[in-house]
């Protein structure tokens, strides 16, 4: 299973998830497009992926800038000429009762979470609607965005929108070759929890949670098997299979949460 000189567009590439399938794509050759907003982190990232035989360019982009994601855009089409996947996988959170949020944290995950998203989709489609063989956009939601928890309502909201959003274009973009797939992880090893300042013993014991790599690998491997909706760790299928068919056990284990201690 190889992507070999794909063209892959990826957002949040400096580190995590993004880091992760940035070095997996590398390692086949992939045309690497790395856009995030620490342009030191991306070039250090950038040497891996150029150590393992990978062509990469490295754009400085918030995804709450149409203007910088317009310009990477354009530069990725002049660089390679094209793009073949995009990893729509920048994103954030916050976490509390939704009255101690302060209006900066909601603005600034639906900014990010939701408009960031469909923004990148917006202008990357644009290039790949105009080609023939087949395109492939990976949204990174959440199994956030396939259930709800207590004290985190504003960024469920958020992964609802975008697993609304790429069933919404599924349909609408099959006529142009281009397919869509949405990665809902559970927690998993990143800095997400250090920049929220979150208490990850709320969740459970923290080298448990799933590894970037780990989701990496499930977003390589969708992109090949063509799978609408990928959960990880696998096991969390089972939550959201409950919280679909068995709402009242769903409500029980939300429950306990309500007023857990996350900071």
């Amino acid at each position: 299973m190889k992507l070999t000189n794909k063209v892959i567009f990826i957002t949040g590439a400096s580190s995590g998830i993004g880091k992760s399938f940035a070095i997996k794509a590398a390692q086949d050759k992939c045309k690497l497009i790395l856009t995030g907003r620490n342009i030191e982190k991306l070039q250090d990232v950038e040497k891996e992926c150029v150590a393992l035989g990978s062509e990469v360019l490295v754009v400085s982009m918030d995804v709450t800038s149409e203007d910088q994601i317009i310009n990477a855009v354009n530069l990725a089409k002049d660089k390679f000429g094209n793009i073949d996947v995009l990893f729509n996988n920048a994103g954030l959170g916050f976490v509390d009762q939704l009255v101690n949020l302060k209006t900066l944290e909601i603005k600034t995950m639906i900014d990010t979470n939701i408009t960031g998203m469909i923004m990148v989709a917006k202008y990357v489609l644009e290039s790949m609607i105009n080609t023939s063989n087949t395109k492939h956009i990976v949204f990174t939601s959440s199994i956030a965005g396939l259930t709800t928890l207590p004290q985190w309502s504003v960024y469920c909201a958020t992964k609802w929108a975008i697993t609304a959003f790429a069933d919404s274009i599924r349909t609408e973009l099959k006529k142009y070759n281009i397919l869509i797939t949405t990665v809902h992880p559970g927690p998993i090893k990143t800095d997400f929890f250090n920049r929220a300042n979150i208490n990850t013993n709320a969740l459970g014991d923290y080298k448990n949670f799933t590894s970037p790599e780990d989701v990496a690998n499930a977003v390589y491997n969708a992109i090949y098997k063509n799978n609408s909706k990928v959960i990880v760790p696998g096991y969390f299928k089972f939550l959201y299979l409950i919280s679909k068919y068995l709402p009242f056990i769903s409500k029980m284990t939300s429950n306990r949460f309500a007023n857990q201690k996350y900071h």
